[in-house]
């Protein structure tokens, strides 16, 4: 039920609560708890004793919570919130936010109530972030705090379903939550945060989607039998055209991640003749999606390694549902970066874009060749390669938004703290990043990598040749409408329940790019070429074909058009490579459209 985020918010809430005392310091929990049963019974008049009283109470509350004993959670946490002042908006947001997991283990009812009476709460502290009124060095806490919510949002969806009152609000704060999250990490500009976030996502989302469309949010649970907690399972909210909501149970959390357990033999689940995989994640939702002409498909968790596209060519992937009322801003210009053919100052030839060392990519040159002339003249063409890939060129020229980003090269992807122990790397802090997060495991590799991984030499930490996601994420591609990552594993990351893969598209998502192409496995350096390649070389050839039809066509619908020209595009390649390769799923079942909708 995402332990790590309860945790980490209680250490949060202890260290605004208790004059700078938290965990680490030994609060006695046990007597803070008997002297709160006092506290309750008396009539307190001074302001600041009764403020004190609901700090205490608070903390109790959320200890009681994470030691399951929801009740006496409840008790303390209504006390914490009648007496916490109005001005101490985080307290009062984490004692709500507790208060709703609680009640949804004991009283579906009264959790709803309790969530919509955080709704101005919520927007109040959307307004202060706006203002820049929210202090810096809680915002990542606070974020995992509320992002918590989206559990017991869902599992009291599981537990009241068909309730539409409560089906209806809980989708749209669910939302909500993942878009004020997102807004949080973004490197723009707080005024850039639309006062109008909180809006009714399910009328706005049906209303975009065709009469022959559908959206499949997946949302992780708390699979809560009486008042046990039976661990984490996925569902499904399904959005009709007509503004229909649906939930359907999918699958429980261990049962998906033990189909990837073995990284090589996973791919082997998208063979003709495996049907294991569509069993789990897929099969329950066949009925409402069948007939569909587009069904937008947003993952979450250990879902985001399924390539849902390979169960049904109609899918268009999305980071959340949102994304189909979000607007992007338009390329500034029609031109293209092509990235590859990297000098990483290392004589080892390598065959896969991923391992270590570093070596050139032979087929990547061949590759951003090829890409090109696909390209041109429609777009003007920029390359970097051999050892002018250095990290400050690369992010200057991204910092000019181009509207095509193709990045052929190697990725790190370390998220796992022991493999990351053993490498140097890791155990410098980052001038751009003085907590390292998630955004620090992952990365691109360019000119010098090799040395800058290992920390030889005298290498800026900003400039060492490891672009990672988190400076990727502080750039400014606004107006980037397609970025292709044609390297291993950069599909991959953290694969969080509440905010999805926190890695290389978290970072590209951030920075402002709109439709991103990733990997979720190791490639081989002449299969990524032989597909990327083609992939162009289609766009291509569609957009031609498009050519006379678009000049033709109303001015509204050119850009749906070049939508599905870049979709169709895609699969049609994949289908290519998979009539070619039907042995080697990998080369081509690990590429993934994400966010291509017009």
């Amino acid at each position: 039920m995402g332990i790590r985020h309860i945790f980490l918010s209680l250490c949060l809430f202890c260290s605004f609560c208790v004059d700078g005392q938290t965990l680490d310091k030994g609060i006695d929990f046990k007597k803070a708890e008997e002297a709160l049963e006092t506290v309750m019974d008396m009539q307190i008049e001074d302001e600041e004793t009764k403020r004190q009283c609901g700090t205490i109470a608070g903390i109790v509350g959320v200890h009681q919570f994470v030691e399951h004993r929801y009740d006496a959670a409840v008790k303390s946490l209504d006390y914490a919130i009648k007496n916490t002042g109005k001005e101490d908006e985080i307290r009062q947001i984490m004692n709500h936010v507790f208060l709703v997991h609680a009640l949804c283990m004991t009283n579906n009812r009264r959790a709803l109530e309790e969530l919509k009476a955080m709704t101005p709460l919520l927007q109040d502290l959307q307004a202060n972030t706006m203002r820049g009124d929210f202090p810096a060095e809680y915002a990542d806490g606070m974020r995992m705090g509320m992002n918590t919510l989206l559990f017991p949002l869902t599992s009291l969806v599981a537990k009241t379903f068909p309730d539409k009152e409560a089906l209806e609000y809980c989708f749209n704060l669910m939302l909500y939550l993942k878009q004020f999250s997102f807004y949080q990490l973004t490197n723009r500009q707080k005024s850039d945060i639309k006062h109008h976030l909180f809006v009714d996502y399910r009328d706005a989302i049906s209303r975009k989607l065709g009469s022959d469309e559908i959206a499949v949010e997946f949302v992780p649970y708390m699979n809560i039998e009486g008042s046990k907690n039976q661990g984490v399972s996925y569902a499904a909210y399904i959005l009709e055209p007509t503004g229909e909501l649906h939930f359907i149970k999918v699958c429980r959390k261990d049962e998906a991640e033990q189909l990837f357990n073995d990284n090589e033999q996973t791919w082997l689940l998208y063979a003709d003749h495996d049907d294991r995989l569509r069993s789990v994640v897929w099969n329950r939702l066949e009925s409402f999606v069948r007939h569909k002409k587009k069904i937008f498909v947003s993952p979450c968790g250990i879902l985001n390694r399924v390539n849902f596209m390979l169960f049904d060519p109609k899918v268009y992937e999305l980071t959340n549902s949102a994304e189909l009322i979000k607007t992007y801003t338009s390329p500034r210009h029609s031109n293209a970066l092509l990235i590859g053919d990297v000098d990483y100052d290392s004589s080892i030839a390598n065959l896969n874009r991923g391992d270590r060392d570093w070596g050139m990519l032979r087929g990547t040159r061949l590759e951003i060749e090829n890409i090109g002339k696909s390209l041109s003249p429609s777009y003007t063409i920029t390359k970097l390669t051999q050892d002018v890939v250095t990290e400050q060129h690369v992010k200057d020229c991204c910092n000019k938004a181009p509207a095509i980003l193709h990045l052929a090269t190697h990725a790190i992807c370390y998220t796992d703290s022991i493999d990351r122990s053993r490498f140097p790397f890791f155990q410098f802090p980052f001038s751009f990043a003085p907590i390292k997060t998630e955004l620090t495991y992952t990365g691109l590799v360019l000119s010098g990598g090799n040395q800058g991984f290992m920390r030889k030499g005298n290498m800026a930490v900003d400039n060492d040749g490891i672009l990672l996601a988190e400076e990727i994420s502080k750039l400014n591609l606004e107006g980037t409408s397609l970025v292709v990552l044609s390297a291993c594993d950069s599909g991959n990351g953290v694969f969080d329940d509440i905010e999805g893969t926190l890695g290389l598209v978290k970072a590209f998502k951030i920075a402002g790019a709109k439709t991103i192409v990733a990997s979720l496995s190791k490639v081989d350096d002449d299969a990524a070429s032989e597909m990327m390649s083609a992939f162009y070389r289609r766009m291509a050839s569609n957009r031609e074909a498009l050519a006379r039809d678009l000049r033709a066509a109303p001015e509204h619908q050119r850009s749906a058009r070049e939508k599905e020209n870049l979709h169709s595009a895609f699969v049609n390649t994949v289908m290519d490579m998979k009539r070619k390769y039907p042995h080697t799923p990998k080369n081509w079942a690990a590429f993934k459209l994400i966010d291509c909708i017009d």
